[in-house]
This record gives C-alpha cells, sequence and structure tokens, in this order.
C-alpha cells in the first residue's frame, strides 16, 4: 500500500496517541469516581490476591529461596503480575478499587502503543493511528477496563507479544531479528505471568512461523524461536513450576464445570462454534462493522480504483497474518466449552485493524 499522503510526523504521533490516552483515562477515572456500587464476586476475588501481595511485598527476602516459594504461592490459581502491579499502586495510593484499577494508565498506554505500532509495520502509520483510536471506543473493551479483572491485562499483554512477533517476523537484518528474538521473549514471559490465555492468540502465529521456517530450513530463525521461548521461560517458569500440581486441575475446574452451570452450548453443536460470531456487534458495535463491510462490497462491485498490483499484495500479506491470528483465537476461543464474551476480547483491537486497513484502502476513512 503506497504511504503518498500518509506521512505523520513522530511529533504528531505522540500527540495523537497521548491524547487519546488522557482522555480515555479521564473518562474512565469520571466514572470509577462517580460509580459507588461495590465490586462483584470476581473482582472482589482478585482484589483480594492484591491485597495479599501487598503484605508481602513490603519485607522482600530475595535471597531466601523459602520467601521467593510463598511469594509464587500467594497467587496459586492465576499468574501474579498484575497483582504484583497493583499492590504496589495500593502502597502508594492506598487501597482498594479505584486504586488498584489505576494500573490501567499503564495498559492502555502499551496497548495503544502496540495497536499502533503494528498498524504502522503491517500499512503505514495512519492507519496505526485509527486503530488506536478505534481500539478505544470498541464496548467490550471499555466496560472491561472499568472492573478489577484479569481480561484487560491479559488482552494487552496478548496483542503486545502480537506486536513484538509482528516486528521481529518483519525484520530483514540479522541484528533486527535477535533484538527483537529477546524483546518476544521478555513479552511473552511477561504476558504468561499474567494469564494462560494468551497462548490462545498466539498460537497459529507461532505454527504458522514455525512450519514456514521449516518448510525454508532458516535455522536461524527456528533457533530464534527457541531462544524466545527460553528466554520467556525465565520469567514465567517460577510461578509454573512452584504451582504446577494446581494447573493440572485448573482446566476442569474453570472449563467444564462452569460451562454447564452457566448452560453453555455443548461443543458438538453449531451454537458453540457461532457463539463468538453471534456476539461480535456487541464486541465491537454495528457502527464500526457495518461502515468496512459496506466499503468492501463496494470495492467489490468496483465502485473505488484499486491500488497498485505490489501495494495490493503488500496489502493482502499484512491482512492474511493478521487474519491468522484473528482466525486462530476465534477457533481455540470455540473449541473452549467455557463460553464468556470477554475471553475473546483480545483478538478485537486486531479485528479493528484490519477495519482500518480496509476504510483506508477503500478510500473510506
Amino acid at each position: 500500500m503506497s504511504n503518498k499522503g500518509t506521512k505523520v510526523t513522530k511529533s504528531q504521533v505522540f500527540f495523537i496517541l497521548g491524547a487519546i490516552w488522557l482522555i480515555s483515562n479521564a473518562c474512565d477515572r469520571l466514572w470509577l469516581y462517580l460509580d459507588n456500587s461495590p465490586p462483584g464476586w470476581d473482582q472482589s476475588n482478585h482484589l483480594t490476591n492484591t491485597l495479599r501481595y501487598l503484605q508481602v511485598l513490603p519485607s522482600p527476602e530475595f535471597f531466601n529461596g523459602e520467601w521467593w516459594r510463598h511469594f509464587w504461592m500467594v497467587s496459586s490459581k492465576y499468574p501474579p503480575l498484575t497483582y504484583i502491579l497493583s499492590a504496589l499502586f495500593q502502597q502508594l495510593f492506598g487501597k482498594g478499587n479505584n486504586q488498584a484499577l489505576l494500573i490501567n494508565l499503564i495498559f492502555s498506554a502499551v496497548l495503544l502503543l502496540s495497536v499502533y505500532s503494528i498498524g504502522k509495520v503491517l500499512f503505514n502509520p495512519k492507519i496505526g493511528l485509527w486503530a488506536a483510536g478505534i481500539t478505544v471506543l470498541l464496548p467490550r473493551l471499555y466496560q472491561i477496563r472499568l472492573q478489577y479483572l484479569l481480561d484487560t491485562p491479559a488482552t494487552v499483554m496478548t496483542v503486545a507479544s502480537f506486536t513484538c512477533l509482528t516486528f521481529w517476523r518483519n525484520q530483514e537484518n540479522r541484528r533486527g531479528e535477535w533484538i527483537w528474538t529477546v524483546i518476544f521473549g521478555i513479552n511473552l514471559g511477561l504476558a504468561l505471568l499474567v494469564k494462560q490465555s494468551v497462548m490462545f492468540f498466539l498460537f497459529f502465529p507461532l505454527l504458522w512461523l514455525s512450519i514456514s521456517y521449516l518448510w525454508q530450513r532458516k535455522w536461524e530463525r527456528i533457533g530464534q524461536l527457541i531462544t524466545s521461548f527460553l528466554v520467556s521461560l525465565l520469567l514465567w517458569g517460577w510461578w509454573y513450576r512452584t504451582n504446577w500440581l494446581y494447573l493440572f486441575s485448573t482446566a476442569q475446574n474453570s472449563n467444564a464445570i462452569p460451562a454447564a452451570a452457566e448452560g453453555d452450548p455443548p461443543l458438538n453443536t453449531l451454537a458453540a462454534w457461532t457463539y463468538y460470531w453471534n456476539d461480535l456487534p456487541g464486541e465491537v458495535s454495528w457502527g464500526l462493522l457495518l461502515i468496512p463491510l459496506v466499503g468492501w462490497l463496494l470495492h467489490l462491485l468496483g465502485r473505488f480504483p484499486g491500488a497498485g498490483e505490489v501495494e495490493n499484495k503488500q496489502a493482502w500479506r499484512s491482512i492474511s497474518w493478521l487474519a491468522l491470528y484473528f482466525a486462530g483465537g476465534y477457533l481455540i476461543c470455540s473449541a473452549i466449552a467455557n463460553k464468556d464474551p470477554r475471553y475473546i476480547m483480545p483478538y478485537l483491537p486486531r479485528s479493528e485493524e484490519h477495519t482500518s486497513e480496509l476504510q483506508s484502502q477503500f478510500r473510506i476513512s
């Protein structure tokens, strides 16, 4: 896709992203200030874990193995990174739901930068800015970020990991490849310390890259993927090793049992595989769905001038990469018995980048 007419200076990018971040977070804080309702059961359970870490963090014993064992076992069910960061905010600003949610100031910045960056590297800076702006408007994302749940951090870290993987994939020099190998490994390690479900969305992109590089006999690239895994292991391995026994029961306790209790459709029915598809208008909103769909239809009817052959090939290669992330995440989440609209949140920013790309290509934006 041509970058003609899409040049944006760095100062403009930082100003626009900063304005989006400031306005969206100001709205969130105002809502939380006016909303005095108590948190729900799930939210209270997660907040309790932040208080447990708040008790442990003031007296660290970094060279004491037993202290580390206890530290990782404070949260034996869920990976602890979100709780640890929230405890630090509560240590500074006081205990409470609103204070714990201050962590979203960091996560929202990471999400905006990630979405912008992937839009820029796959298409152009203008697409990245559109994608970042649309991200904060998605109904499901702004509803969930007002509640203390792990879904917002998991969404952010999944998108950030996919962004790092995309940067690594698009590197054209050896030094850049190895730098992004390490960056991706660190990001993946932190993501797995937030929630295991990040792998639902990264599995197919990683599988596709592994098969492609094996087929092309690009052994150094395969070595880089292995290296990134080993780097990530240094971060997430400690908690998982300490709590590995519990993980065996997780599938039953958090999947099959809740699915049966909530009346979710069985996997051998069509309803199970179309659950998230039917929920998509609620996730994104009809407005953000219809505009690109109408544009795509008009494009297929030849109502818009087409781009050059090289530009089209480059654009569709990028869209295919996003579609692999989107479709893979959808397939895995649909194959899980326990259904909940917030579980599929990590693919929404990616689908909106696709939306922004189509809007730009079809002269709608």
